[in-house]
């Protein structure tokens, strides 16, 4: 999620604090990022969250699932798999114009990914949900 809302932000205004934001050193303020630093920095962060993320509804190494507590997917990790390969596309086709060597790959690899059993989107499209108690919300 939080890929997510600083892809929204650096989208909307460029240059943002990301590597030095919400450290809670209020004697510094954050400095600015590029926005080509903080696109280094979703992908890689991204990337992460989904080689840890296990298609069991744990964390890899974790020994209980999620379940009501995430309020998004409800501890389906092969959802949130597809939540972020489906923002390595975004990010990458956002990339394109400004580092299509970087773009290209980063699009490949979630291809790859996409397609692959671990992290598959081949199947219906999936919504990003909030689940509230007797509502659901549309995110995305």
């Amino acid at each position: 999620m939080k890929s997510w809302t600083y892809g929204i932000m650096t989208d909307l205004w460029g240059d943002i604090p990301y590597s030095k934001a919400n450290t809670g050193d209020v004697a510094s303020p954050p400095t600015y990022d590029t926005q080509k630093d903080i696109y280094s920095g979703l992908f890689a962060d991204v990337k992460q969250a989904s080689d840890l993320a296990g298609t069991t509804g744990a964390i890899a190494g974790a020994t209980s699932a999620y379940g009501a507590a995430d309020l998004i997917y409800a501890g389906d990790m092969a959802k949130w798999k597809r939540f972020a390969n489906s923002l390595r596309l975004r990010y990458g086709l956002r990339l394109s114009r400004v580092d299509p060597a970087t773009a290209q790959a980063q699009v490949a690899s979630a291809v790859t990914r996409c397609s692959s059993a671990s992290g598959g989107t081949s199947r219906n499209r999936t919504k990003l949900n909030l689940h509230e108690r007797s509502r659901t919300r549309v995110l995305m």
